[in-house]
C-alpha cells in the first residue's frame, strides 16, 4: 500500500500508443462493460491491464501507471528467492545459491530493457511474472512432491490467459508438458486445470458473442472460434489422458509429437515466406545481442550456458527445455502471421523475450547447481578412489 502511494505521487511511467489502447480499454470497461470498444478491442489484447485500468479509474486516477513498478518489485524478491531456494537444495557449497541469485537477478537488471518494462503500461512485465509463476509452481509441485504448488499455479495459469491473446499458446503448451511428465495424478491435473480451460473457453464464447469491433484487432471472430475449438480438444485429452492406453503409449512420446509438431509449423512457414522468416530471424537475433537493449543479459545467458556440465535429465529438465525451445519457435511462428519484425528495442519480439527470461536464467541456474551437489562430489571421489587404486 505505501508503494502504491508513493508511485502514484511520482511521474515514473513509461507509456506508447499500445499504452493508450490498454488506458483506453479500461475506459471501455468502466463506461460500458463489454459491450462498446474504441480503437482496440479484447481480439487485440487480454483484458488483465485495462482491467487494473479500470480499477485506478474507480479511485479517480486517469490510468494506473503505478501499479507496474509494484509488481516489479514483487517479482524481483520472488524471483531471487525462488532461485535462491532452488540452488540451496543443490549445492554443497554454501557460496553457490549467492553467486548464482545475484548473477541472476544482475542479468535481469543489467539490461535497459527490464527497467522500461518495470514502468510501462503495458503486458510484457505482467505475462513474464504469471509465466513464471506458473513453471515454479509446477516445478516444485513436480520435482519436490509438493502437491499444495499446484493450486498456486491453477490460479497463475488463469492470469495468464488473461494477460495477452497469445499467451493461450504458451498454457496450453503448459498443459500438455505437464501431462506429459507423467509425475501429476490424473485427478490433481483436473483440478489444477480444468478451471482454467473453461474460464477461457467461457470467456472466448463471450467475446465472440459480443462481436467486438476495433481498427487495431489481431483476431478475428472466426480466428477466435477456431482458438475455442483448440481448447474443447485440449480439454477432452486432458479428460482421457487418465485412461491407461493413454498413459502407456501416447504419453511416453507425447513430448517427441511437441517438437515434431512445432517442427512441422516452422519448416512450413519457412517454405512458405523463407525471405521474410530469416530475415525477421536475424532482426530477433540482431536485437537480443545488439540492439534491442538488453546490453549484457543475454552474452551473460551465453555465458551461463557454457558452465552447463552435460549429465542425464530429469522430468522438469526436460520439461524446461521444451518449453524453452517452443517460446522461441512461437516467436518465429507468430511472425509469419504477423507484419515483419525489427531489430529496435520496441519491437514486439524483442519485448516478448522478457517473457522467457526468467525462466531461462532459473534454469541455467539450477543446472549449474547440479554441478556442485554432494552427489555429483561424491561421483568424483569415487572416481578418484578408484583411479587410486588401480
Amino acid at each position: 500500500m505505501i508503494g502504491s502511494w508513493a508511485f502514484s505521487q511520482s511521474s515514473l511511467v513509461f507509456a506508447t500508443m499500445d499504452s493508450l489502447y490498454l488506458v483506453t480499454m479500461g475506459r471501455n470497461i468502466l463506461e460500458t462493460g463489454f459491450m462498446e470498444w474504441y480503437f482496440t478491442s479484447p481480439l487485440q489484447w487480454g483484458v488483465f491491464v485495462p482491467v487494473l485500468q479500470t480499477i485506478g479509474m474507480l479511485f479517480k486516477h486517469d490510468y494506473t501507471g503505478f501499479i507496474q513498478p509494484i509488481i516489479s518489485i514483487t517479482f524481483l524478491i520472488i524471483f531471487a528467492f525462488v532461485i535462491y531456494r532452488s540452488c540451496y537444495k543443490n549445492a554443497s557449497h554454501k557460496y553457490i545459491p549467492y553467486v548464482l541469485t545475484f548473477l541472476s537477478v544482475g542479468l535481469l537488471l543489467s539490461s535497459n530493457m527490464y527497467w522500461v518494462a518495470q514502468f510501462y503500461i503495458h503486458t510484457n512485465l505482467d505475462t513474464a511474472m504469471s509465466l513464471f509463476l506458473t513453471i515454479i509452481a509446477l516445478y516444485f509441485a513436480i520435482q519436490d512432491q509438493e502437491d499444495s504448488w499446484l493450486g498456486i499455479a491453477g490460479v497463475f495459469i488463469v492470469m495468464l490467459g488473461l494477460i495477452r491473446i497469445e499467451n493461450v499458446i504458451l498454457a496450453s503448451l503448459i498443459i500438455v508438458l505437464t501431462i506429459a511428465t507423467g509425475k501429476v495424478a490424473y485427478r490433481k491435473l483436473l483440478w489444477t486445470f480444468l478451471p482454467y480451460l473453461i474460464f477461457q473457453i467461457v470467456y472466448n464464447l463471450v467475446i465472440i458473442q459480443i462481436d467486438p469491433v476495433g481498427f487495431a484487432d489481431l483476431l478475428s471472430v472466426s480466428q477466435l472460434r477456431l482458438v475455442t475449438g483448440g481448447l474443447v480438444a485440449l480439454v477432452i485429452f486432458l479428460l482421457i489422458s487418465g485412461h491407461k492406453l493413454i498413459q502407456k503409449k501416447l504419453l511416453p512420446m507425447l513430448n517427441l509429437v511437441v517438437v515434431i509438431g512445432i517442427g512441422f509449423l516452422l519448416l512450413g512457414v519457412f517454405l512458405l515466406k523463407p525471405e521474410k522468416i530469416f530475415l525477421d530471424t536475424w532482426d530477433n537475433l540482431y536485437a537480443m545481442f545488439g540492439t534491442g537493449q538488453w546490453f549484457a543479459t543475454f552474452w551473460g545467458v551465453v555465458i551461463l550456458f557454457f558452465l552447463v556440465k552435460a549429465k542425464k535429465k530429469n522430468v522438469m529438465s526436460n520439461f524446461l527445455n521444451f518449453l524453452i525451445f517452443a517460446f522461441f519457435s512461437m516467436i518465429i511462428i507468430l511472425g509469419y502471421f504477423k507484419g515483419n519484425y525489427h531489430n529496435a528495442w520496441y519491437d514486439s519480439a524483442n519485448r516478448m523475450y522478457i517473457h522467457i527470461l526468467p525462466i531461462l536464467l532459473f534454469y541455467l541456474s539450477v543446472v549449474i547447481s547440479s554441478n556442485y551437489s554432494l552427489s555429483e562430489e561424491s561421483e568424483l571421489e569415487s572416481d578418484s578412489q578408484n583411479n587410486i587404486g588401480d
